[in-house]
Parts: structure tokens; C-alpha cells; sequence
């Protein structure tokens, strides 16, 4: 386990456990690893769904996916529990589209509910030219949010 350096200013009157400390600090790295590694878990479910799907292996998997790629990312979050659903779309896509990442969703891991950016359409408005990304994917994430026991949250600001 990597060494953490912190640096704290006690008041000379305050004893301080430096033992208990260095242990709190060690489990605190421990969870934070923990957290890591169950966040890549939970990606890879997720990836597994969007392959499970009808065409989803020629969609989603490998270098030449039709679709793309997407994962969960806690850090491009500004929400604490809060992992969004990023999408990285395929060469084509990206030509037809102009962007080479997207925010598509967010998932409240504490709450078990989703939102999506495409929750402000009406259904008429719901297309791959409104949205700027294939309707197959809008489609199969619904899906798999359901298949996942989440339920949706529609919310203003993604």
C-alpha cells in the first residue's frame, strides 16, 4: 500500500494518538480502494447488459462497435454517490456527431434511481437527430436501467 503524506496543525495542549490515526488513514485507503474496485465491477455489468442486447455484441463490443462504448464514472461527477453513464461513441458516430465523449445519464448509487439527458424530450422529440446519438442506444440503456431495479428520476441538470 502506497504511503499517504498529510499534513495537520495541532494546538501544543492536544494529544494526539498518532497510532490511531495511521490506522483510521489505512482503513480510509483500504475503503477508498474497496470503492475503486467496485466501481469497476459495477462497469463491467453494465457493459455485459449493453452486449447482452439485441445486436448489442455488434453494438457494443470490440473496436469496431457500431454504437460504441460506454462506462460509469464517479469522477466526472460533481454529486457525491453519483456515477454518470459516459458514452464514447464509434469512429462513424464520432464523424457524424463531432463529439468523442458524452455524458448520457446519471446514476444515484445511494438512491437506486437514474435520470437521462434525453428526460427534458418530449417522445416526438426523441430521434438521433434531437439527441445527437443512435436511438438503438437511448433504447437499450431504458432497458438495462430497468433490468438493473433502478428507477428513473427526471432531472433538470445532468
Amino acid at each position: 500500500m502506497a504511503k499517504r503524506i498529510i499534513h495537520v496543525e495541532l494546538d501544543g495542549d492536544i494529544p494526539i494518538n498518532c497510532d490511531g490515526l495511521n490506522g483510521a488513514l489505512n482503513q480510509f485507503a483500504i475503503l477508498s480502494q474497496d470503492s475503486e474496485d467496485l466501481e469497476d465491477i459495477l462497469t463491467y455489468a453494465v457493459q455485459s447488459l449493453y452486449r447482452a442486447q439485441p445486436d448489442g455484441n455488434k453494438n457494443y463490443a470490440g473496436e469496431n462497435a457500431e454504437i460504441g462504448h460506454l462506462f460509469l464514472c464517479r469522477f466526472n461527477s460533481n454529486k457525491p454517490g453519483v456515477a454518470n453513464i459516459e458514452y464514447i461513441p464509434s469512429e462513424s458516430y464520432q464523424r457524424k456527431c463531432r463529439y468523442v465523449q458524452r455524458t448520457i445519464g446519471a446514476i444515484d448509487l445511494r438512491k437506486r434511481t437514474y435520470n437521462t439527458v434525453w428526460d427534458k424530450c418530449s417522445k416526438k422529440e426523441i430521434n438521433e437527430d434531437c439527441l445527437d446519438m443512435p436511438i438503438a442506444l437511448v433504447k437499450d440503456t431504458e432497458k438495462i436501467m430497468k433490468e438493473l431495479g433502478l428507477t428513473r428520476k427526471r432531472d433538470k441538470k445532468i
